[in-house]
C-alpha cells in the first residue's frame, strides 16, 4: 500500500506544508501497522488535508487516519 500527500501552495507557508506532510505520514505509519495493511497490495491512497488540519496535534490525526484506513480496506 502507498500514499501520497497532495498540499498546494495555497495551502500555507513552506514550513506549515511540511508540518501537515509529516503528521499525516506519521499517522499513516502508526495506523498502518496496528491495522496490519498488507504492503503488498497494490492499492493507493491519495490524502488531501484540509486547513483546519494546521491546528491539529499528531495525537488527533492517528485515530481519524485509523477509521479512514480501515473504510478504505473494506
Amino acid at each position: 500500500m502507498r500514499t501520497g500527500i497532495l498540499v498546494g501552495k495555497r495551502f500555507a507557508n513552506a514550513v506549515k506544508r511540511n508540518r501537515v506532510k509529516r503528521l499525516i505520514r506519521e499517522a499513516f505509519r502508526l495506523s498502518s501497522q496496528e491495522i496490519q495493511l498488507k504492503r503488498s497490495s497494490g492499492t493507493d491512497i491519495v490524502v488531501i488535508p484540509r486547513k483546519k488540519l494546521l491546528k491539529a496535534k499528531s495525537g488527533d490525526l492517528v485515530p481519524e487516519m485509523k477509521s479512514l484506513l480501515k473504510k478504505a480496506v473494506k
